[in-house]
C-alpha cells in the first residue's frame, strides 16, 4: 500500500498528489514547522515501522499505518526520522489511545517544551472532522472549520474514498489545563 493523494490545508480547498515529491518537497520546504507537526502526529500515532531483516526492509504494522510512514519517510531528511522523532518524545508521553475500530482513531498526549500539552489524533477523516473547529494552512494561520468547511473536506475524502483509497486524517489540538488529559478519549 502506498499514499497515493494528500489533501492538506483544508481551508485553502488545494489537493495534492503525494507521488509529485518534487511539488511536495518544495511545499514542505516552504513551511518546515508544518511539516515538522505532520511528521511529529503521523511519527507518534502509529507503532507502524520499517525494520532490517538480513539486509532487507521489512514492514512491520497496519497497511495504512505503513502508508504513512512511508510518506514521511521520502521527504524527510533521514529516512529514519520518525525513529528518532519516537525516540525524543518517548519521555514526553502523557497518554496514549490506541486504535479502536469503536472510536475510529488512536490518540497520543505529550508535553511540550513550552509547558502545554499536545494531543494528536489520527484516524477516520468523517469521524476527526466533526470535532475540528479550526485548520492550519501551510504558513501556520488558523482559519476558522465551519460547516462549509466541513462539507468541502468530505467531499475529498468521499471522492477519494470512491476511488477505493483508504482514507486517514490527522489533527492536534494544543492545550493547558492537565484535568483535559484524561478526558481527551472519554470527549473526543
Amino acid at each position: 500500500m502506498m499514499v497515493l493523494k494528500r489533501f492538506a490545508c483544508a481551508s485553502s480547498g488545494k489537493d495534492f498528489e503525494s507521488h509529485d515529491e518534487e511539488h511536495l518537497s518544495k511545499l514542505f520546504s516552504r513551511s518546515n514547522e508544518y511539516f515538522q507537526t505532520l511528521k511529529e502526529g503521523i511519527s507518534l500515532c502509529t507503532a507502524a515501522r520499517i525494520e532490517i531483516k538480513n539486509g532487507v526492509e521489512v514492514d512491520v504494522g497496519a497497511q495504512t499505518e505503513l502508508a504513512t510512514i512511508k510518506m514521511i519517510r521520502k521527504l524527510s531528511k533521514s529516512p529514519d526520522e520518525y525513529l528518532t522523532i519516537r525516540a525524543e518524545t518517548e519521555q514526553n508521553i502523557l497518554k496514549t489511545n490506541p486504535f479502536s475500530s469503536e472510536r475510529k482513531k488512536s490518540s497520543i498526549i505529550i508535553a511540550r517544551p513550552d509547558g502545554k500539552m499536545r494531543v494528536y489524533v489520527i484516524g477516520a477523516p468523517d469521524f476527526i472532522v466533526k470535532f475540528c473547529d479550526s485548520s492550519l494552512d501551510l504558513d501556520l494561520n488558523i482559519h476558522k472549520f465551519g460547516k462549509v468547511e466541513t462539507e468541502n473536506f468530505l467531499k475529498i475524502q468521499e471522492e477519494m474514498a470512491s476511488f477505493v483509497l483508504r482514507t486517514l486524517s490527522i489533527a492536534f489540538r494544543d492545550f493547558e489545563d492537565e484535568s483535559l488529559v484524561e478526558a481527551v478519549d472519554k470527549n473526543n
